[in-house]
C-alpha cells in the first residue's frame, strides 16, 4: 500500500487475522477468517447480514449498476457486493456510506479472506479504484494450503498466510 494509507490495526487472535488501513476517504479491512467451510458465497451472505443489523444500520440496499441490477456477483474466485447503508451517530446525525464486501477462498474448506471497504457514498467510485490498487498487490499464489478438516499449525502460521498476501 502507498503512503496515503495508515495502519490502524494489525492483529491476530484465535485464528482470526486482520489488517485495517485508513485514509482520508475510506477504511479498508483485510481479514483472514476461519470458518464458512471456506465457502465464499456463505461468507458473503453472512457479511451482508451483519451489515443489516438494525442496531447499527438504519437502512440497507445493494447499489445498482447503470442497468438497474444490484452490484453483487459470485464466481469460483470471489463473491462480492456493493451496498449503501444509512447510519445514525451517537449524536443523532445520520449519514450514508458505501460498503464494499468481498470474500475469497484462502484455505480450501477451511478459511476465507474477507475484504471490506467503507467509504463516503458520494466518493465510492474513486475509492473503489484505490481498493483495486491495494488488492492488486495481493499474492494469493504464495499462500500455503492445509488439508480439509485440518487447521494451521498455529495462529502465527495463520497470520503468516494473511501477511504473505501483502
Amino acid at each position: 500500500y502507498d503512503e496515503s494509507w495508515s495502519v490502524v490495526a494489525d492483529e491476530s487472535q484465535g485464528g482470526y487475522d486482520t489488517l485495517q488501513l485508513e485514509s482520508e476517504g475510506s477504511n479498508f479491512y483485510l481479514e483472514g477468517v476461519p470458518g464458512f467451510d471456506g465457502d465464499i458465497e456463505t461468507c458473503l451472505d453472512a457479511q451482508l447480514e451483519g451489515f443489516q443489523d438494525p442496531q447499527y444500520v438504519d437502512d440497507f440496499a445493494l447499489i445498482e449498476d447503470e442497468n438497474g441490477d444490484p452490484i453483487k456477483s459470485v464466481t469460483d474466485d470471489s463473491a462480492y457486493a456493493l451496498m449503501q447503508v444509512t447510519v445514525t451517530t451517537g449524536s443523532g446525525d445520520t449519514g450514508d456510506l458505501a460498503v464494499y464486501l468481498e470474500c475469497r477462498p484462502l484455505q480450501e474448506n477451511t478459511s476465507v479472506l474477507v475484504i471490506t471497504q467503507i467509504m463516503g457514498l458520494t466518493d465510492y467510485e474513486s475509492e473503489l479504484e484505490r481498493k483495486d490498487a491495494l488488492v492488486a498487490t495481493l499474492d494469493m499464489d504464495g499462500v500455503a494450503q492445509v488439508e480439509p478438516g485440518e487447521t494451521p499449525a498455529s495462529t502465527e502460521d495463520a497470520v503468516a498466510h494473511v501477511i504473505e498476501l501483502l
